[in-house]
């Protein structure tokens, strides 16, 4: 016979940002489900790790790999320059990009800026890391182009000053939408776009 125990939760919100809620409602969760059940052989369940917003974002699937282009794919031909004399004026001449599933993208990305403190790049990154790559890309510095090791990063250039180009050369990754960013330091807010495989 299970007995029945008062319970009392306490919730604290914390002033700053009101999302702090205290372990309480973990301890009440755990007595509730304790407390379930007549058998004496009862099932102990093991309560899941907590994982970060990072960990929720992963690609559970095969990695994507920018060396397995198909030679029998179709290609498909795209540019983007990074325009603009300073920071205010910077950002990329398209803001939307969009190729076919299965397809070979071959992406002409140039620098037409004119300061030659202001250079550029161009990362593939999948959706909803945009910030989060954006400052890891400034703790890689500039020994790495400014951009980190990272997952979620699936296509980069190298950093281009004025008048420069490379021509990347990459799978379409799966069908769905992703992002694209310049990671030079107080860059990611102004050069960014939308890259979507249909």
């Amino acid at each position: 016979m299970n007995k029945q125990l008062p319970i009392r939760v306490v919730i604290t919100l914390n002033n700053n940002n009101m999302k702090t809620i205290k372990l309480s409602v973990l301890a009440l969760c755990t007595m509730f489900l304790c407390s379930c059940g007549g058998s004496k052989q009862e099932s102990v369940k093991e309560v899941a790790p907590a994982v970060d917003a990072t960990t929720l974002l992963a690609d559970d699937g095969p990695k994507y790999d920018i060396n397995a282009i198909d030679g029998t794919a179709p290609v498909v031909e795209l540019s983007i320059a990074a325009i603009g004399a300073n920071m205010a004026e910077m950002k990329y001449d398209k803001s939307n990009l969009e190729v076919a599933s299965g397809s070979t993208v071959k992406l002409t990305f140039e620098s037409k800026a004119t300061d030659p403190a202001m250079p550029h790049n161009w990362i593939l990154i999948r959706k909803g890391n945009l910030d989060r790559i954006a400052r890891k890309g400034m703790e890689a510095g500039a020994d790495k182009s400014y951009v980190p090791s990272d997952d979620d990063i699936l296509v980069a250039s190298k950093l281009l000053g004025p008048n420069e180009k490379q021509v990347l050369t990459f799978p379409a990754p799966p069908a769905g939408e992703y992002q694209f960013v310049c990671t030079y330091p107080g860059h990611s807010m102004m050069m960014q776009g939308v890259f979507i495989v249909k």
